[in-house]
């Protein structure tokens, strides 16, 4: 998981500065358990739903934006997920990132 966060940086940037940023994202989005685990495929299982959705917007927050558009970035998450999912972007928007989202609320 973390090769690809990788490439997504700068090529330039100092690779500890590249692991602090990656590793931030990894604690914020609670995905220390999954760290070293295959994403998975059609064919190989791999991490949950959850989990991948988490780590897809997890691939954004590392670019560290200006601004991320999520349309119901908590649509098919279980509460404690959601809830892991909204204080990441939570901070981000409070370390100035803008975020706008569509969130319907849950049954």
């Amino acid at each position: 998981m973390k090769i690809y966060y990788f490439e997504r940086l700068p090529a330039d940037m100092p690779k500890p500065e590249k692991v602090l940023i990656v590793e931030r994202v990894i604690e914020f989005l609670g995905l220390q358990s999954v760290r070293n685990s295959l994403v998975g495929t059609v064919e190989k299982r791999g991490i949950s739903g959850g989990q991948r959705k988490r780590v897809n917007v997890g691939l954004e927050m590392v670019m560290e934006p200006s601004l991320m558009i999520l349309d119901e970035p908590t649509s098919g998450l279980d509460s404690a997920s959601s809830q892991l999912l909204l204080r990441a972007l939570r901070r981000e928007a409070l370390e100035g990132v803008n975020i706008c989202m569509v969130v319907h609320q849950p049954r």
